[in-house]
């Protein structure tokens, strides 16, 4: 309209504004095509919807169709069972859900988005919803039929019929009412057992377990029924669950006529029958002793009779049937009691060099301790004996691979091919609590797992018992474990998962020894377990007491006291204990190699047998050597002193002799500690010297933990010897294998190189023990007494001059004067009878500096003798140079020759005791009085 106004004005023609009439009309005509296309879109996207639906629902009904006929081919339908051979069905105990007729359940399908409108729920509730479905009840919980008499009792009949046709004879028990109306179902073949279903009708109950109950009214039904069923008519009936208000339900039930009930009882029986399947009660004990054993048939089996089942007696054969075997069982359920008798079953046919046992028992032992006297136990492995355990480990892997070498070596690739005259005896391994096994020795279920795969090619079976099947045994396990059993557990999931069926947790509580077993070979079948009395137990030892005992996979562990003579000498070195070497199912000779292996450290608690073990190197040492090859460091400390330092002094390998020596230096880390801090430095670099060098010295040294070493004396240990530590912690920070940790560890036990070891106790040495004649011994010689030589002046450096005046009025010819504070010799306190006497002038530290000038005469001229400490030798003679040590306590001190020799003296020994002065002022005066009487 704008562009017509403008044309308009440009060319005053009036035909511009005839386009002004136009637009209005096409933007009109424009709106009206719109709608007519929109509402042609709309019918289309209605039309395209209904089909999408129609077609969504023709989905729903097809997988509707199929869901529900594979819930009817699970369960069949009445009718169907009623008309199939009788007995198809019989599978196991386990059926405890009845189906009461059919209606609408949830169904398992589901459609995914949100509903939009009112036609999307309802396709949403048609989804959610199966119709026509088996509706089923637990007849563990209990089910109720109220309503008339004869409805009640046709609901009744079917779902008896029902659970006799799914349950097969012997696996579970009935009881009816003994009325007329009830004695057609006296034919079904599972009465005579145990009942675990019963029917009641106008009678009073106390549980409500495993009970059809018939009344006319709901107040007359017995209480704690889990389903309660009301019937309305033949076509409308209402099931209420009493734990779920949500699955309450209405439903067409099923009936059965009386007739057709008679005829599914008769031919129920009749197939029964035929298969041998009568219903036999199970006795609730069965003595081991009452079974007639099968006889051993070589390599080919290992079969026991071990129970009592519906068909007689029950025989498990582990190689046929196994070869392993699972059993299950919660506590009082009788599973430690069938593990002996099965054991003693296999032990009265089975002789120790066709089979041998390895137990392990996690309740602490005392499970196989009635039959562990038998010769076919080559061990008993339990749950207080960590150690045990650990070392079973590796002698099962041992055991492995030396059956494989034995396959290897007679050219046969399966057990049961070796020949008769090859010993090699089927190891069965029985495990009690096995999940408590796992708890704590992770690395044995391993071990389980490898024998599961490949234990059948080489005579290895696994017995393996658990409280919880459930999940506690791995699949490399359970997938080569055919033969199960399970005696009564608390959950159904557990009873599934080791036999399939729930039949284990509905067995009463009252029969120990009642069980269910799974040989793969059919359905599980309940037997009841025998057991091993005490006689029975004690003449099978009697009677086996004379056989010889089975081949074990390991020995013994070591001895807590050997012999050095046990251990046997070794041309590799040194040898002082035994090594257990479960991995190579042996014992070795521990040895220690000076040569290779360099000095050697052995550490342990107080307590643990170091001293021991330097005795026991040092008696093996002798014995190839001699004795004056073996230099122990002697516990005096002066001793100790110069023995070092003469190791340590430049030339001294060449003095003693080309043959090796050993010097032992018992407890390294603390009996130096108390020595002056200058001698502790000078002995830590003797022995650091003494390492470096060697030169044929070699050291063995003993310590309760090397952090109380210097850093240089660690690493000139090369070798460590670890004996028993306090705690697995400082094992472990020590470099030694925690694993082989024992807080019981006696004297001498620790590991070398990784192994467990015990050190051997060495004799005491005897006069015909070789020697080597030319080797000179390095000792060291007592202090010599002190002797004053007449003519010669002697400087005493004393911190006591009263004790030192006291010990020179004991010794003759000596003329002692006392120095002044001054520093001036005074007057001689007693002069000697010699003409010629020793002169003595006495003093103490600070006199002798006053008297500087006497001091440096006398040291060239005389001889100087300190009485004190190192203090006084040093401020005295002005030198860095440490005198020889002197032992705590002792009367000891140095004399210094005129040429500076210094050697140690002692003072003879005192003739009078000492005598306190009454008056402490004149003490010194008070001495040198009584030393002149």
């Amino acid at each position: 309209m704008a562009t017509a106004g403008l044309l308009f004005a440009l060319t005053n023609s009036p035909l511009a504004l005839v386009f002004a009439a136009v637009g209005p009309v096409v933007g009109l005509a424009a709106i009206v095509d719109g709608r007519r296309g929109a509402r042609r879109q709309l019918r289309r996207d209605r039309a395209e919807r209904a089909e999408a639906l129609r077609g969504l629902t023709d989905e729903i009904d097809a997988r509707h169709a199929g869901e529900r006929e594979r819930a009817w081919q699970r369960v069949g339908e009445l009718g169907a069972v009623l008309e199939e051979p009788a007995g198809a069905r019989w599978s196991g105990a386990g059926a405890n859900e009845l189906v009461l007729g059919r209606g609408a359940m949830p169904s398992t399908l589901r459609i995914e988005g949100e509903a939009s409108d009112a036609d999307d729920r309802a396709l949403l509730a048609r989804a959610w919803t199966l119709s026509d479905a088996p509706i089923r009840a637990d007849a563990a919980a209990g089910i109720g039929f109220v309503g008339p008499t004869v409805l009640t009792r046709a609901a009744a009949r079917a779902a008896l019929v029902r659970w006799s046709a799914a349950v097969r004879p012997g696996s579970s028990g009935l009881r009816v009412p003994q009325t007329k109306e009830w004695r057609w179902a006296a034919r079904l073949p599972q009465r005579g057992v145990e009942p675990t279903v019963t029917v009641v009708e106008g009678e009073r109950v106390t549980h409500s377990r495993g009970v059809i109950a018939i009344a006319t009214a709901r107040e007359l039904l017995p209480p704690g029924l889990g389903t309660v069923v009301q019937l309305h008519s033949p076509r409308r009936a209402r099931a209420e669950v009493l734990a779920s208000p949500e699955q309450h339900r209405e439903f067409v039930p099923e009936l059965l006529g009386l007739r057709q009930a008679i005829t599914a009882a008769a031919r129920l029986a009749e197939a029964a029958a035929r298969s041998g399947l009568e219903a036999k009660p199970l006795p609730s004990r069965v003595d081991l002793a009452a079974l007639a054993q099968p006889p051993a048939a070589g390599r080919a089996s290992l079969v026991a009779a071990v129970g009592t089942a519906p068909g007689g007696t029950l025989e498990l054969d582990l190689v046929r049937q196994g070869p392993h075997a699972l059993v299950g069982g919660t506590t009082g359920s009788g599973k430690s009691e069938f593990l002996l008798a099965w054991l003693a079953a296999l032990a009265t046919s089975y002789s120790p060099s066709a089979l041998a046992m390895l137990l392990v028992d996690f309740k602490g032992g005392a499970a196989f301790q009635p039959i562990a006297g038998l010769p076919h136990v080559v061990g008993v492995v339990t749950d207080l004996d960590e150690s045990e355990a650990l070392r079973a480990v590796e002698s099962l892997r041992a055991e492995i691979r030396r059956r494989e070498r034995r396959l290897r070596e007679c050219g046969v690739r399966d057990f049961i091919e070796l020949d008769h005259a090859v010993e090699l005896p089927r190891l069965l391994i029985v495990v009690d609590e096995y999940q408590a096994l796992l708890e704590r020795f992770d690395e044995l279920g391993r071990v389980f797992a490898d024998l599961a795969a490949r234990g059948r090619s080489l005579g290895m079976h696994l017995i393996l018992s658990t409280q919880r099947p459930n999940g506690s045994v791995r699949e490399q396990i359970t997938a080569n474990c055919r033969l199960r059993i399970c005696l009564r557990v608390l959950h159904p999931s557990d009873s599934r998962a080791l036999v399939g069926v729930d039949d284990a947790a509905e067995l009463p509580p009252s029969l120990p020894g009642r069980a269910i077993v799974d040989d793969g070979t059919g359905p599980p079948q309940p037997f009841q377990s025998a057991i091993a009395d005490p006689l029975h137990l004690e003449l099978l030892r009697a009677g086996r007491s004379s056989d010889d005992h089975a081949i074990r996979p390991w020995l013994d562990p070591l001895p807590r006291r050997i012999a050095l003579a046990e251990v046997g000498s070794s041309p590799d070195g040194i040898e002082f204990g035994l090594l257990d070497a479960p991995d190579q199912q042996r014992r070795l000779s521990a040895v220690w190699s000076p040569e290779s292996d360099g000095a050697l450290l052995v550490c342990g608690a107080p307590g643990s047998g170091r001293s021991t073990t330097l005795d026991t190197i040092a008696s093996s040492f002798a014995a190839r050597y001699g004795m004056g090859r073996v230099i122990r460091l002697p516990a005096n400390r002066s001793a100790a002193w110069d023995v070092l330092m003469e190791l340590a002094r430049p030339g001294a390998s060449a003095d003693l002799g080309t043959a090796p020596r050993l010097l032992l230096v018992d407890g390294a880390d603390v009996r130096f500690r108390a020595w002056p801090d200058e001698y502790r430095l000078a002995v830590s670099e003797a022995l650091a010297t003494i390492l470096e060098d060697g030169n044929g010295l070699h050291i063995v040294a003993s310590a309760t933990r090397p952090i109380g070493l210097s850093a240089e004396l660690r690493d000139g240990f090369r070798s460590l010897l670890l004996l028993r530590q306090s705690s697995r912690g400082e094992l472990a920070q020590l470099g030694g294998d925690p694993s082989l940790w024992r807080a019981d560890d006696g004297p001498g036990s620790g590991q070398w190189r990784g192994l467990r070891l015990q050190v051997a106790l060495a004799d005491p040495p005897s006069s015909s023990a070789p020697r080597a004649a030319s080797a000179p011994r390095v000792q060291a010689a007592p202090a010599p007494a002190l002797v004053f030589h007449p003519g010669v002046s002697y400087a005493l450096v004393t911190r006591n001059v009263p004790v030192a005046l006291a010990r020179l009025s004991e010794i003759g010819g000596v003329r002692v004067s006392v120095l002044t504070a001054a520093g001036s010799v005074g007057d001689p306190l007693a002069a000697a009878a010699e003409t010629e006497s020793a002169e003595v002038i006495v003093g103490d530290l600070d006199a002798w500096a006053a008297a500087w000038r006497v001091w440096t005469e006398l040291k060239h001229t005389g001889v100087a003798i300190v009485d004190g400490g190192l203090a006084e030798f040093r401020a005295l003679l002005r030198g860095r140079e440490l005198p020889p040590l002197l032992d705590p306590g002792a009367a000891q001190g140095w004399r210094i020759a005129p040429d500076g020799g210094v050697e140690r003296f002692s003072w003879p020994e005192r003739r009078f005791r000492r005598i306190h002065p009454s008056n402490p002022e004149h003490a010194t005066e008070t001495i040198a009085s009584d030393a002149g009487s």
